[in-house]
């Protein structure tokens, strides 16, 4: 596994160097402290996995520094490491495309299990944010006919759970995960589970 890790924090490193070192034997991390650094290293040909991106790094105004390397990274997923409990921090980090948001304390195989969830292409955001989300929210999910399975799906997604996990805390087949998802996207109105699970932080489920 080749990681990008932008951050000033050395502990941070060591933390990550660890968790690879138990459960990634072999994996390579390429350390930047700056976003310029950052992003030279994202552009270099060789394949990467993974960026994690320190919100010191990356806390310019609106997060411009975090879009930069976003941009840069060319489709690798990039992650927002922060301690802001602001929802719209979240939100503003997913809208930029980020593969989810973690928090600095999040530790061993909770923080594997999280990296491996982003890229395996799913979405992960704290559960304080979504402890948050509905207390905040003026959007109801009825508005959108949402049946009580898609709900129960759709709160799943936002837990950032895979498919398989959703079907099997659910008791039903994969196969109807996937086709909950799509009547899910449908009446949402959106593309993917990114922009389903911006637009699921703002309601009541």
């Amino acid at each position: 596994m080749k990681i990008v890790l932008a951050a000033v924090d050395g502990g941070m490193l060591e933390q990550l160097m660890l968790l690879l070192q138990r459960f990634e034997p072999g994996s390579e991390i390429q350390c930047a402290d700056s976003v310029d650094a950052a992003v030279s290293l994202l552009r270099e040909p060789a394949a990467k996995h993974m960026a994690l991106v320190d919100s010191t790094i990356a806390s310019t105004p609106g997060l411009i520094g975090f879009d930069r390397l976003v941009r840069a990274a060319q489709g690798t997923p990039v992650v927002l490491i922060s301690n802001d409990r602001a929802r719209s921090t979240v939100l503003r980090a997913l809208g930029l495309g980020a593969a989810g948001v973690v928090r600095p304390n999040l530790q061993g195989v909770g923080l594997y299990y999280a990296l491996k969830l982003m890229m395996a292409g799913e979405t992960y955001v704290p559960a304080t944010a979504l402890d948050d989300a509905g207390e905040e929210s003026n959007v109801d999910a009825g508005r959108y006919r949402l049946s009580k399975r898609e709900g129960e799906v759709l709160r799943a997604l936002l837990g950032g759970q895979t498919n398989k996990h959703v079907a099997r805390d659910l008791g039903i087949e994969e196969v109807t995960v996937k086709l909950h998802l799509r009547k899910i996207y449908r009446k949402l109105g959106v593309r993917n589970r990114t922009q389903a699970v911006q637009l699921a932080m703002g309601m009541r489920l």
